[in-house]
């Protein structure tokens, strides 16, 4: 278990608040020095973030504890901070120990700080830009206190980090976007959902008519369609399809092999990836085949429910055609939406 202590200098900088500001003053520091709001670990500690993709924010080199604290101090995303007595090697990250993980290691020379972050120090949030203009916490935006872009959100009581894959969102605010990540169904998920650059995104959005539901003409958005209906996900509330819904009202779905193919003979086409779930019925397995002309290229399966959204990075490219073959003990009904193709 890691014990965190409050740094014994905090109690004589309480009583030295006008040293403090001399100090910022002639250090030219651009937020004060608030020590206090700081905790250090056992030492032989150090942090490991738990998604990989995290980095520090930033190495320096400086020949002290209380140095490194101060640096993370100044970088208004820094919330934990490792340094290394021997090699004066300091380490800020932005993640927490909500998404990181503080380890005894014997022997070690490394010690963790962290800042303290608690609702009492976003009160001047949504406030005029006057009343943050040293508040660590906040930075001015659009004439207003706003949590630190491009990686935090506000969650109603303070900035948060964004959150990392399959933790529950409310928005894609609170996603990591710049992982590419996208809040689908309460989770933050690969943005998959959005085509990549140069692809053409099939929406069904644009078959909108009167009725619920109809057949996709044979030829829609330059390819060939075969057994394949859209249907307005709102008019069939509280089944598999509000799952499958990524844009706008309408998916594609289909009840027995699905055929998509291209107009010209030979013309080739890449599917890239698509958002799919069961209609009905839970256990549906979809096989989804790619040709060129009659010879099989690409072929794979997955299991289907009605309650999973579940997105599908394909790849595939160099097929004429492509075919969803649902297959289950219960109905077979099954839809996709935000088909992308790149021609």
């Amino acid at each position: 278990m890691i014990n965190w202590t409050i740094p014994s200098l905090c109690i004589i900088v309480a009583n030295l608040t006008l040293v403090f500001r001399i100090i910022r003053q002639k250090l030219r520091l651009k937020r004060p020095i608030r020590w206090c709001q700081q905790q250090l670990s056992d030492k032989s500690t150090i942090f490991i973030p738990k998604v990989s993709l995290e980095s520090p924010l930033k190495i320096l080199t400086v020949r002290s504890l209380m140095l490194c604290a101060q640096q993370c101090n100044q970088n208004i995303l820094c919330r934990v901070f490792v340094y290394n007595e021997i090699t004066f090697n300091c380490q800020l990250y932005q993640s927490d120990l909500s998404s990181g993980n503080i380890t005894f290691i014997p022997g070690s020379t490394s010690q963790v700080g962290r800042i303290r972050y608690q609702p009492q120090f976003y009160l001047d949030y949504n406030q005029t830009c006057d009343r943050c203009q040293v508040n660590r916490y906040l930075t001015c935006q659009n004439a207003r206190c706003q949590c630190p872009p491009s990686t935090t959100y506000w969650d109603g009581q303070m900035c948060q980090n964004q959150l990392s894959y399959g933790k529950t969102c409310n928005s894609s605010s609170w996603c990591r976007q710049d992982w590419n990540l996208t809040c689908i169904f309460g989770s933050c998920q690969p943005n998959t959902a959005l085509c990549k650059l140069g692809a053409t995104a099939i929406t069904f959005d644009d078959l909108s008519t009167p009725t619920v539901n109809g057949i996709i003409p044979s030829i829609y958005q330059n390819l060939s369609w075969t057994n394949a209906y859209y249907l307005n996900e709102s008019g069939i509330p509280n089944i598999g399809y509000r799952y499958v819904r990524v844009s706008g009202e309408y998916v594609c779905w289909f009840n027995s092999p699905m055929t998509i193919q291209t107009l010209i003979v030979n013309k080739t086409f890449t599917i890239n990836s698509f958002v799919t779930a069961a209609g009905w019925s839970d256990s549906v397995i979809l096989t989804i085949t790619g040709y060129f002309s009659s010879i099989q290229i690409y072929t794979t399966s997955m299991s289907l429910n009605t309650y999973t959204q579940r997105i599908v990075e394909l790849n595939w490219s160099g097929i004429t055609k492509v075919v969803f073959n649902p297959s289950s003990p219960g109905y077979y009904d099954t839809g996709i939406d935000n088909l992308c193709i790149t021609f």
